[in-house]
């Protein structure tokens, strides 16, 4: 009989040990995937170049917070926004363009946040009445001059939406084996330094033509293949 007792008390421990476990591992486990249900963009005001864009998603049990993240052409996945595990829905203005919008789940536990993978992105496009790709379809003899100066240059220039792009190839300055890390910081470390002068042509655009959120976007290519991009906005 006392060999029965004990073989039922061990048999209760194990099962409490088991439960206990189990809590413990759900507790620390990483939230699963968001779903993305909308995103929909209102319109930019020409000389803003902004836009409110808002994005919608089911929400998922255990999540305490959610991130969004944005990507604008030739950017990178940034975070624009973290909101509570209640909301269900976020706000935020973004420039004119094509833009991928993805969220993930934060979960607090054991004192750390733990996040969850990227929802599936979604593409949104903020429109304007005016912008810069319109302008200077509009004002063809600008876009010639524009083009010209930059073909003396030795750069290709090209406009989309609000984007001002400019592209350096420098197959005929350098081999292509000369490429390293060190030549690339050094070409990155000149665009920095041309920062108030991509401003002021930001600044220009704004006063003279009545565009805002104008980005100029300066890649470094070599026979096509991109080697740097940096955005100035």
């Amino acid at each position: 009989m006392r060999r029965k007792s004990i073989a039922i008390i061990v048999s209760v421990i194990m099962l409490l040990t088991l439960c206990s476990f189990s809590v413990s591992f759900a507790d620390t486990a990483a939230p699963g995937q968001v779903k993305i249900s909308s995103v929909k963009a209102k319109s930019a005001p020409p000389k803003v170049g902004k836009a409110t864009v808002t994005v919608k998603w089911k929400k998922l049990k255990g999540a305490t917070g959610y991130q969004i993240f944005v990507k604008s052409p030739d950017g990178d996945w940034d975070c624009v926004k973290t909101v509570g595990g209640k909301k269900t829905s976020a706000k935020f203005k973004t420039f004119v363009g094509k833009h991928a919008v993805a969220v993930r789940a934060l979960k607090n536990a054991d004192g750390q946040t733990l996040a969850g993978p990227f929802s599936k992105a979604k593409n949104v496009k903020v429109k304007s009445k005016m912008t810069l790709q319109k302008y200077v379809k509009k004002h063809p003899a600008q876009r010639k001059k524009a083009e010209k100066i930059a073909d003396e240059e030795g750069v290709t220039v090209q406009f989309r939406d609000n984007d001002l792009i400019y592209i350096y190839d420098l197959a005929s300055l350098i081999d292509a084996n000369s490429l390293n890390q060190e030549v690339i910081n050094k070409l990155d470390a000149g665009l920095i330094q041309e920062q108030p002068t991509f401003m002021n042509v930001i600044k220009l655009f704004k006063k003279e033509c009545k565009i805002g959120g104008v980005r100029v976007v300066i890649k470094y290519t070599h026979n096509g293949n991109p080697i740097l991009t940096r955005i100035f906005q």
